[in-house]
């Protein structure tokens, strides 16, 4: 988590391509994503 967030901060250091950037690369929504795996593998 904190190296997706780590690289949309490395992205968004960039003038233009960091805005160009984060529209691909969602590092919030990255994170949700793993958080839901790790839950669902706790509660199984």
């Amino acid at each position: 988590m904190i190296g997706n967030v780590g690289l949309d901060a490395l992205i968004s250091a960039i003038p233009v391509a960091g805005s160009v950037g984060d529209v691909f690369f969602r590092a919030n929504r990255r994170n949700m994503a793993l958080l839901r795996q790790h839950i669902a593998r706790d509660t199984q």
